[in-house]
């Protein structure tokens, strides 16, 4: 596991694309599973301040990597949540205290070996935000509901999905003690 700094993630952005292809192939087609939306999207979240990236190698060959960032203060991040986003959590995030797990993926070759909790635990460890954020499709390929509860994180919501497309999940989960109340308070909101 290495941790990658912003010229070097966006540097090798067409390995990552590559790597989202071959990771997400199972999944139904369309703009935001496609390769050109996967670079779109990754400029802008590598751009974010606070960005970090962690890839993992079997031998020299990547296996896998996840990337995330720091919510943006202005809370334009919670715009498309289904639901009343308590006063707590909105502090949070006009703090800086949010820190979003954008993307993770193994690839499918190394999937069962334990990576994707490692990236995982890697890209959150000693991170100076409170509460994390992640949002997740309801089903995986194989149509059973994702569930990041084993990882520490606990179903939050739902973002309210474009047009064509379905709605995805909100996790919450603390990424220090001071937040576990703050989670607690905003599941019982929820």
């Amino acid at each position: 596991m290495r941790h990658l700094t912003r010229w070097q993630a966006e540097n090798d952005r067409e390995k990552f694309a590559d790597m989202f292809v071959e990771a997400y192939a199972e999944v139904a087609g369309g703009e935001f599973r496609g390769r050109e939306g996967f670079l779109e999207r990754f400029a802008v979240r590598a751009r974010q301040p606070g960005f970090d990236m962690v890839v993992a190698s079997a031998a020299t060959v990547p296996a896998g990597c996840a990337f995330g960032h720091p919510v943006d203060r202005d809370g334009d991040w919670w715009q498309d949540f289904d639901g009343e986003v308590p006063r707590r959590v909105d502090e949070l995030t006009a703090s800086g205290q949010v820190f979003e797990v954008a993307d993770l993926m193994v690839l499918p070759q190394h999937l069962g070996k334990g990576i994707g909790r490692r990236l995982h635990d890697e890209l959150l460890e000693d991170r100076d935000e409170l509460l994390g954020v992640l949002v997740t499709d309801w089903q995986t390929p194989t149509g059973e509901d994702y569930d990041y509860s084993g990882w520490g994180w606990r179903p939050y919501g739902e973002v309210r999905a474009a047009a064509g497309q379905h709605p995805r999940r909100v996790w919450i989960r603390p990424l220090a003690r001071e937040a576990e109340a703050v989670v607690e308070a905003a599941l019982q909101t929820a």
